[in-house]
């Protein structure tokens, strides 16, 4: 971790009290060139906890929220500061003394998964040196970060169940097999699933919003003219309410690919998010 960060916490200060500083370095960021690029194993966090718990990663979903979900927009930001596994979490207070979801952070799309024998995930796939090298310089920017509920998994009526970093895991920290599974066993009272993809900006994930979006990007020069000729604003809005309105969302689903052109599409979508994700919280 460099000894500069956006969010830098205060020894012996509570977090809670310093969401105020935290915003000024969160319109820092904002303010750097392609932050959707940055890398956030540079931000500070509590302990040695990883980049995605970062306090930056966490005022990012945080202000997302607000902006996306109606009965957030007023909502206080709670950080959990503890320097065990439950410091990783926070949670957005709507009322006093009404209950929320805790959320901690993970990444996405693992491209350096360490096995027993501590390999590397993109060497087994077989993926070409060129490809493996843009998904890693990649890896820690804020698309490939997300909030996960932090609960334990009904599976075959089991109220124990697993933690979802363990799903994963099993999936080989590919991140699609994940919301298909999140989607077919939340059981989140306070915060619907469809509302979940909402704030965490994953509409994207979707099939027919992918599919849209990728092929013409596949059309364009670079990602760059692909961003500047989209209407950002008017999409965003037609995703949302084509989640709203969908009783059953299907998930894009790369298994089947090639493992280069897969991992085009995972790059793609990581890049594809984070530009989003800095588009909505510049028109906060």
């Amino acid at each position: 971790m460099n000894e500069y960060s956006f969010c830098k916490h205060e020894k012996r200060k509570l977090l809670n009290n310093e969401i105020k500083k935290f915003e000024e370095g969160l319109k820092s960021y904002l303010k750097i060139d392609k932050p959707y690029f940055y890398d956030f194993s540079n931000e500070d966090r509590l302990g040695n906890n990883h980049c995605e718990n970062s306090y930056l990663a966490q005022m990012i979903f945080w202000k997302i929220s607000q902006k996306l979900l109606q009965k957030y927009s007023k909502s206080s930001l709670c950080f959990s500061q503890s320097s065990n596994y439950r410091g990783n979490r926070i949670k957005f207070i709507i009322e006093e003394k009404v209950d929320s979801t805790w959320f901690y952070s993970d990444v996405m799309h693992n491209a350096i998964v360490a096995d027993r024998n501590k390999k590397k995930l993109a060497t087994k796939l077989g993926l070409n040196s060129e490809k493996r090298q843009e998904w890693q310089e990649i890896y820690h920017t804020i698309g490939n970060l997300v909030l996960v509920p932090d609960n334990r998994t009904k599976i075959q009526n089991n109220s124990t169940g697993r933690q979802i970093n363990q799903i994963h895991h099993d999936k080989n920290e590919w991140w699609e097999p994940v919301l298909k599974y999140l989607s077919d066993n939340w059981n989140k009272e306070d915060l619907s699933f469809k509302e979940y993809i909402i704030i965490t900006v994953q509409q994207m994930y979707t099939k027919s919003v992918f599919e849209s979006l990728y092929y013409n990007y596949k059309s364009k020069k670079s990602i760059y003219d692909f961003f500047a000729e989209n209407e950002w604003d008017r999409l965003i809005k037609i995703w949302n309410k084509e989640i709203e309105n969908n009783d059953e969302l299907e998930f894009v689903d790369f298994s089947s690919d090639d493992k280069n052109i897969a991992v085009d599409k995972i790059i793609f979508l990581i890049i594809l998010r984070g530009y989003i994700m800095c588009y909505i919280l510049k028109k906060l």
